[in-house]
């Protein structure tokens, strides 16, 4: 007698969306905002826009979107992180402090 041993769940509309849109945002890279929104709307796989399948792609977009944003905002500050920036206080707003005589305290 042969058991069946299920070692995955089936999939959840948010693990069938990751993939197609990482894929379209790969293949769209660096191309007008219009026409990635496009490519994203043409690759909708789920049938109709509607409900719970449609809330999960149009989610997954948006982090995936912020995603890649925010790494392209890391990688920004990873090339200018070789010109160091001195931190200046701000003594024209700072309130005086006798502790720290930096802030016009005595």
């Amino acid at each position: 007698m042969s058991k069946r041993f299920y070692t995955r769940q089936p999939k959840t509309w948010r693990e069938i969306a990751r993939p197609i849109i990482k894929r379209v945002l790969d293949e769209h890279k660096g191309e007008p905002r219009e026409k990635v929104k496009r490519a994203l709307r043409d690759a909708y796989p789920f049938g109709s826009r509607s409900h719970y399948p449609y809330q999960v792609w149009l989610d997954e977009i948006r982090r995936q979107l912020e995603a890649a944003y925010f790494e392209d905002k890391r990688e920004l500050q990873r090339n200018e992180a070789g010109q160091k920036q001195e931190i200046v206080p701000d003594t024209k707003n700072a309130i005086a402090n006798p502790w720290y005589p930096d802030t016009g305290g005595k």
